[in-house]
């Protein structure tokens, strides 16, 4: 006998009220769950717990339902609602447990402690933050604080290609007395641990001589914000890439489990292209790491046979898809166990990228900086960066040379599906692609023997300041990325971060 659907309560808020139109639309359709769960291939459970109001639905599954049940974009009308009051959601149990925490810790100052303040819109978002952060990442917006102490802001990161909007919680409280470290007059501020589901990062209000500069931490002790914590340029991009990627891959952490031994077998074949429909249930991001963690596979167990010095080319033209190498875990495991096979200190290996000017032209400075810094990275494990801003090169996929041997083709960014590879050991392909590779790195802009010259030239064609940018990784140097973000996803790390400042501060 059929199960009796349970009666929604659609007035009860959007998150209700959308799971009871997605059930109206999938209803006057005379689907199913199963039915509309085969159309968007993801299990008939998740539909009807997004309808009941469950689970929160991503704008991907309600861009996907408005297709398959042709509402004419009806329910990602309505999303922008939804993400309000999970927000807002957020923001409450935040406020509830560090109210649990003051009052079990004794804290020394006495407070009051009072609901963060959410804005509704952009136009009643009055952004309080020192200049030159916003500029550097737009769409980054910080609410004004409410009146009473303690502050709570709301830091909202945007949208990337694939790395999905977040948003951070800055709590900070004002010490009675202010001390100097490093040139700098800071605000000590209360310490607490990130509520469950929620960022929430200590915020301090520093000064540069006249200058305000908001400072943010992890720091879950009472303490000083660290100076290299400052908010501009270089630390909102390593947050937004972290926070983001880590929101997403933390979402799909269950499916992507189950994923990775399901795909496994395609690293068997000569050549494979997936679709993206087999991963629909998944997020852009989460996609997008399927796809690395494919390729990185497939190309390692190719070279195991390679005697030559390959030439790597990558795709990546904008920092949000580059920071995966520093962020993503078997990327940096990838990275480090090619350049201890195929490198010396005198014999580098080669990796090639292919950035014109319209994609700098289009990145955010912030962005710019995790460009610079991934290749950093690769510099410090003994791998060469050339640059060559021809956009000819720029349609070509990705794949690694071995000189009169084969070329492993292997593209997961930008691709068609999840990921596109193929092995080739014909004589004809041997030759195109070492014509390709000769003539990316005759071309490139990176010019100079020495890795500190390439990163300079880079960083020049980039439109960074070198010695702002040496100086501002040397801070992060001395005290550890992790003090400004640490991520709760096992498949991301501080890590490359780390490494990346590091070099660069080690550079004569």
């Amino acid at each position: 006998m059929a199960q009796t659907p349970r009666e929604l309560a659609p007035h009860t808020s959007a998150k209700h009220y959308f799971g009871a139109q997605l059930r109206t639309w999938r209803e006057r359709r005379l689907w199913s769950q199963a039915r509309l769960g085969e159309h968007l291939h993801v299990s008939a459970d998740l539909i009807a717990k997004v309808e009941k109001a469950l689970r929160w639905p991503s704008p991907e599954f309600a861009a996907a339902c408005d297709s398959a049940l042709v509402t004419g974009g009806a329910l990602a009308e309505f999303l922008p609602l939804v993400d309000l009051e999970r927000c807002q959601e957020r923001a409450t149990v935040a406020a509830t447990a560090r109210a649990v925490r003051a009052a079990v810790s004794q804290p020394r100052h006495s407070i009051t402690l009072t609901t963060p303040a959410f804005a509704a819109s952009p136009d009643e978002t009055v952004s309080n933050a020192p200049t030159g952060w916003e500029s550097a990442l737009p769409g980054a917006q910080l609410s004004a604080p409410p009146p009473a102490w303690p502050v709570d802001r709301l830091l909202t990161l945007p949208r990337g290609r694939a790395v999905p909007a977040t948003t951070l919680t800055l709590s900070s409280i004002p010490s009675q007395d202010c001390r100097d470290i490093s040139g700098f007059t800071g605000v000590l501020a209360s310490g607490h641990a990130a509520a469950s589901g929620l960022r929430a990062l200590l915020a301090a209000d520093l000064l540069d001589g006249d200058t305000p500069v908001l400072a943010v931490a992890t720091t879950p002790t009472l303490g000083m914000v660290a100076p290299a914590y400052r908010l501009d340029a270089f630390t909102i991009g390593i947050l937004w890439a972290m926070c983001g990627m880590d929101d997403a891959l933390l979402v799909d952490d269950a499916a992507l489990a189950d994923r990775i031994p399901q795909l496994r077998h395609y690293a068997q074949l000569p050549g494979s292209a997936v679709s993206r429909d087999i991963a629909a249930e998944l997020n852009t991001l989460s996609q997008m790491w399927l796809g690395s963690d494919f390729c990185a596979r497939y190309i390692s167990l190719r070279l195991d046979a390679t005697t030559g010095r390959p030439v790597f080319w990558t795709r990546e033209q904008y920092g949000e898809e580059a920071s995966t190498w520093m962020l993503f875990r078997h990327k940096i495991a990838y990275l480090r166990s090619t350049s201890e096979r195929f490198t010396t200190p005198t014999a580098p290996a080669t990796r090639v990228f292919c950035i014109p000017e319209t994609a700098v032209q289009s990145s955010p400075h912030a962005e710019r900086v995790l460009l610079l810094l991934s290749a950093a990275l690769m510099e410090s494990l003994r791998v060469a960066v050339y640059v060559n801003p021809d956009p000819t090169y720029a349609s070509v996929e990705g794949f690694v040379l071995t000189p009169h041997s084969q070329v492993i083709l292997a593209t997961w960014v930008r691709a068609d599906g999840l990921w596109h590879v193929d092995a080739l050991d014909r004589r004809t392909a041997l030759r195109r692609y070492d014509d390709v590779a000769r003539g990316g790195q005759a071309g490139s802009i990176a010019a100079g023997s020495r890795p500190e010259r390439r990163l300079q030239t880079f960083a020049d064609y980039l439109g960074l300041d070198w010695s702002w940018f040496r100086r501002r990784s040397a801070e992060l140097a001395a005290v550890g990325v992790e003090g400004l973000v640490r991520p709760r996803s096992r498949l991301l790390t501080t890590d490359g971060i780390n490494a990346a400042c590091r070099y660069l501060a080690s550079l004569p």
